[in-house]
């Protein structure tokens, strides 16, 4: 698992794992160590491409892009970060674009393929309104498509904003 977060996250397992324990259960050290060994969590800081980096993140609420911006920043300092972002429309888009704005420099806005998926002007009318430059775009293809031909080798694209924005670029590129 990447990221920091991840590991306050596998603290509270353990703590579980503990409590269970004194409970009654038999939970061996070697099925722990083995299962933290293994855990993966698709759609969490995944990287599926590099040159430019390219990661998906099923970030969804302000405080998850916090979290994800914050780790970027610690994985990738100083990169130059490119954003395709959509979101559902009950969602606090407006602090998720306040977070976004003071992170990315292009935001690449797509709805997402269902029904109370926000239309992607609403997301680049705000975008453009602090200061980042972003377009609509019909498809997580087409803003996918445009991020990689304005970015460059060292820079980061990020995928976010819903698991339906994630699932739709895996889908479409064919990405386990």
């Amino acid at each position: 698992l990447s990221g920091f977060h991840q590991v306050a996250n596998s603290q509270l397992s353990l703590f579980c794992i503990e409590y269970l324990n004194e409970l009654g259960f038999k939970i061996k050290k070697k099925d722990i160590v083995d299962g933290l060994k293994k855990v993966k969590w698709e759609g969490r800081l995944e990287i599926v491409e590099e040159n430019p980096s390219v990661i998906l993140d099923v970030a969804h609420n302000p405080f998850a892009f916090d979290v994800l911006f914050r780790e970027l920043k610690r994985f990738y300092p100083e990169k130059k970060i490119n954003l395709l972002i959509g979101v559902l429309s009950d969602k606090d888009y407006r602090k998720i674009v306040k977070i976004s704005s003071g992170n990315c420099s292009f935001a690449a806005c797509v709805k997402p393929a269902i029904k109370k998926g926000l239309e992607p002007y609403i997301l680049r009318d705000l975008f453009m309104e602090e200061g980042v430059p972003s377009e609509c775009f019909d498809s997580v293809v087409a803003g996918y498509d445009y991020l990689k031909s304005i970015s460059e080798r060292e820079d980061v694209i990020l995928i976010s904003g819903s698991h339906y924005i994630v699932g739709e670029f895996k889908r479409n590129y064919k990405i386990s």
